[in-house]
Parts: structure tokens; C-alpha cells; sequence
């Protein structure tokens, strides 16, 4: 029996119009080479019904267990992250071996030799007033915290699913289409930061950005769809106006080779997750490092650069 798509007819739901043409950022999850010319020519991309209604139900699950087991961010409000969720979430793991999911992933690394980098899960109670435009990857002058430590490879840095669909207003994902390239420059009226990392009006640095700067793209697509953006990728969150609490994860794999180091060599929870997975996916797990957020550098290797 056919596999019911949860999100619709793929290929006919989501076209835009953009700075006076018609982009087209969403497709069938078996499109492998317009995926991946999205990626290159745009930043991002949507690989559509990667997750069947099952999956979606499983990994909902997990987030919820992880990031509000008591079922009071409601109550509580704005947001919860986890960063080193694929330690603590069993469903996640089932993507290594998930015949979809991997197909995209693959096809983009160029290699079915992938381990896992990152990972990360979020939970967005109604009222949540979102993230501002930022990029996971500037142009660091030196590694100076965690994130900047492991963002620091030419390979996607945003491999979401919105378990409960991304749109507008539920704290949808935007993004700047073209502003993965090296020699991207920020909109008309706006100043890149040093770092590349960050954007704000013309001699106004202090100045809030608003969610509609030229170059925006406010992506939709549904629960099973992988939501994928480039490690360069401007990107933004809107705020959450739904009486819905939003949830998402992401797991960010990388190449196998070369090897790939950090300051902090790898966190204990890091090694005993490792050290407990079963055999078969004990391979994915090489040189995996976790995420020490209480590092720094030595002083003198900040001077340094």
C-alpha cells in the first residue's frame, strides 16, 4: 500500500513570489537534485513528507517529554531548547536509520559515511515572542564559545521538522534567500556586523530589526516536512500568536572524515551516550563531542584570534 502523504500534494503547495519572480523552495523528498540546487542557489530548501503520521506522533512525544514533562509551558510561557537532544530522545535516533530522511541527508553530504554533529529540540508556548534575524555562521575572527566551536563547517546547519507545522503565526521560520553566500551584503538601508553574524539599520546598531526586511521568506510547510537551511542562512523565528505550543527538533549530522575536534574534547554525557547505543549505531557516533555551553577560551587565546 502507498504511504499517505500528511501534508498534502507535495509538489503543488508552497511557490512564492520574490523579489518579482516565482520561487520555488519545496519538494518531493525524492527530488534530490532540486533540493539540492534550492540549497545552493537560495539557502534553504523543504524536502516534503519525510515523516509519516506515526513518526511525527513519536518525536512530538520525545519534546514534549524532554522540554515540558509537566505540561506547564503554557503556563509558564516563552521558550525551552535543549541542545544536546539526541542524547535524551530514542525516537531521534530512528532517523539514522530512516530510509527517507537519510536519502536527503546522503545526497546532500555527498557521502553515506555521516556521523552526528548536533542536535537540538524547541518548544514555543503561545505568546512567545520568537528570535531575531541572526546567522549560526559568521565570519568569527576566533572560536569563542561552544556554538562557534562546532559551527564551523561547510554543511547545513538547520535540518528541522516543525512537528506542529511551520507557519506564520506559530512562530514560523524566515529566512534571507541568499544570504548563505560568501559575498551576500545586507539590504538596502541595513549594516552587516563585523562578524558577519548579525545585521541592524544603517548607523542605528541598536535599533530592533523588524521580521519584513527585503530578501525575507517566511517558510510554510507541514509536520512531516524537513525544513533545511544552509549554515550561513540569515534565519529568524516569529512570534508564537497560536493558542498552539510549537514544537521542533533537529538532528545535524557531518562527514565522517576528516576528523573533527573541539576545545572540550567530549562532554561525559557526551561519551556515556556514545558508549550506550547499540552496536549497529555505535558507527554514527564517532568523535561525537556534545555541547560543553560552560567552555571558553584561555584569554590569551581569544587575543590570539
Amino acid at each position: 500500500m502507498a504511504r499517505t502523504p500528511v501534508n498534502g500534494p507535495a509538489p503543488l503547495r508552497r511557490t512564492l513570489k520574490h523579489m518579482g519572480t516565482t520561487m520555488r523552495y519545496a519538494f518531493a523528498c525524492s527530488d534530490l537534485d532540486a533540493l539540492s540546487e534550492s540549497m545552493d542557489r537560495n539557502g534553504f530548501a523543504v524536502a516534503c513528507d519525510v515523516l509519516d503520521a506515526a513518526e511525527i506522533a513519536m518525536l512530538s512525544d520525545d519534546v514534549r517529554k524532554t522540554l515540558d514533562p509537566n505540561g506547564d509551558v503554557t503556563l509558564a510561557g516563552g521558550n525551552r531548547y535543549c541542545t544536546d537532544y539526541a542524547e535524551r530522545s530514542p525516537g531521534l535516533l530512528t532517523l539514522l536509520e530512516h530510509e527517507r530522511w537519510r536519502r536527503v541527508y546522503d545526497h546532500l553530504l555527498g557521502t553515506s559515511d555521516l556521523v552526528i554533529h548536533r542536535s537540538a529540540a524547541i518548544v514555543r508556548a503561545p505568546g512567545d515572542g520568537g528570535m531575531g534575524w541572526h546567522t549560526d555562521r559568521g565570519e568569527w575572527t576566533g572560536v569563542f564559545d561552544a556554538n562557534s566551536a562546532l559551527n564551523r563547517l561547510d554543511i547545513p546547519n538547520g535540518m528541522w521538522f516543525y512537528l506542529t507545522g511551520c507557519r506564520p503565526s506559530h512562530g514560523g521560520l524566515a529566512v534571507i534567500a541568499g544570504s548563505h553566500k560568501l559575498d551576500y551584503r545586507a539590504p538596502a538601508g541595513y549594516t552587516l556586523s563585523e562578524d558577519r553574524a548579525r545585521f541592524h539599520p544603517a548607523g542605528q546598531p541598536d535599533e530592533p530589526l523588524p521580521m519584513e526586511v527585503p530578501g525575507a521568506v517566511g517558510i510554510e510547510c507541514g509536520p512531516g516536512d524537513l525544513l533545511m537551511f544552509a549554515d550561513r542562512t540569515f534565519h529568524a523565528a516569529r512570534p508564537n500568536r497560536e493558542q498552539i505550543v510549537r514544537l521542533s527538533c533537529a538532528m545535524i549530522m557531518r562527514p565522517d572524515q576528516p576528523e573533527f575536534t573541539v576545545p572540550w574534547g567530549a562532554t561525559p554525557s557526551a561519551r556515556a551516550f556514545a558508549a550506550g547505543l547499540p552496536p549497529r549505531l555505535q558507527r554514527y557516533a564517532r568523535g561525537y563531542t556534545g555541547i560543553d555551553h560552560a567552555w571558553r577560551p584561555e584569554p590569551t587565546a581569544v587575543a590570539a584570534g
